[in-house]
């Protein structure tokens, strides 16, 4: 059964306005599958820098990884970690 992705508010952190580049790859993390599909992660932009968090649970470093994978396939720039 299909569920409802998380809003790109849930999953950021951005003081001000966000860039393109940070919400293109937000936005492409979101359409990530995940191992079990929680979205369990955020995105922070600090400065020019955009850094991959996880919520933790089961799965939480391959599911940072793959979330990391999309966003900077999507933004094309590089997280931290």
């Amino acid at each position: 059964m299909p569920h409802r992705s998380k809003t790109l508010e849930q999953v950021t952190s951005v003081q001000g306005k966000i860039p393109d580049w940070f919400r293109r790859g937000a936005e492409a993390a979101l359409l990530a599958p995940t191992a079990m599909n929680q979205q369990s992660f955020r995105f922070l932009l600090e400065g020019e820098e955009a850094r991959a968090v996880s919520n933790g649970g089961f799965y939480a470093k391959i599911d940072l990884g793959i979330v990391r994978f999309h966003f900077e396939a999507g933004s094309g720039r590089k997280t931290k970690g």
